[in-house]
């Protein structure tokens, strides 16, 4: 993500969601029980659900985050040094592939390790008039341990009523198939938890648009799955399914 450290800022949402939604004597077992489930992925399928032919004829942006940060030394990479900007751009690139199987017209705000503004990006979107912009990325904390889905809308809830209800789908269908350690209750919030403004990326753009903060990896297990391409496409169809759904 483009804004470093923002786990921080959601430690107490977090922690007033884990004990609101599960008691604080339980969440301990509850997080054991998940972690559990995580190391015992069942082998996804990649079966194309009936309602996916309803996409067919939308034109959808897929905004990998970052790109051409490489020459950084230690800039958005894992313990390892594996650089979130790479797994974006695979993650993004196999839903492209499972969205255009189903006749949707996809476009890039990147297709390599290229740096793109903000601006460009939407621009991308704006210019191309499109009916939805998904921003993937994955998420950096100072606590390794930290591992969960979240997405974002811009602004209040009433703002965009579709991009609240595409947020919901995404974050359900990306949290779906990565079953990971951690969750949220909803795990979907405004922007502007995090900045007044709200993200730029969002901001500009004008039509239903969300950002996913898939999984951490900065944490050293999550990292170790977001080496491996296979992995990579579960949280694609993950995207494709709550995309779908929507």
């Amino acid at each position: 993500m483009s804004h470093t450290n923002w786990h921080f800022n959601l430690k107490s949402i977090l922690l007033l969601c884990f004990v609101l939604s599960i008691g604080g004597s339980d969440c301990a077992g509850k997080q054991d029980e998940k972690q559990n489930e995580a190391q015992k992925l069942p082998q996804p399928d990649f079966a194309i659900p009936p309602y996916a032919s309803y996409l067919k004829g939308f034109k959808i942006c897929l905004d990998p985050g970052h790109g051409g940060d490489a020459h950084l030394p230690n800039y958005k990479r894992g313990p390892t040094g594996l650089r979130e900007a790479d797994v974006n751009l695979s993650v993004a690139l196999y839903l492209r592939e499972f969205l255009e199987a189903v006749g949707a017209f996809v476009f890039m705000t990147r297709t390599d390790d290229s740096f793109v503004s903000l601006g460009e990006r939407s621009q991308t979107a704006n210019r191309n008039a499109v009916d939805f912009f998904i921003s993937l990325h994955h998420n950096f904390s100072d606590d390794p341990t930290a591992n969960y889905t979240s997405t974002w809308y811009h602004r209040d809830a009433d703002d965009s009523p579709a991009s609240l209800d595409l947020g919901r789908y995404i974050q359900q269908g990306v949290a779906d198939a990565l079953l990971l350690p951690q969750f949220l209750p909803t795990g979907l919030y405004s922007d502007q938890l995090l900045f007044p403004e709200g993200f730029g990326v969002l901001r500009l753009t004008r039509c239903a648009r969300v950002l996913c903060e898939a999984s951490f990896y900065s944490n050293p297990e999550e990292e170790a799955q977001l080496k491996d391409k296979s992995y990579n496409r579960r949280e694609a169809y993950g995207y494709f399914l709550g995309i779908a759904r929507y």
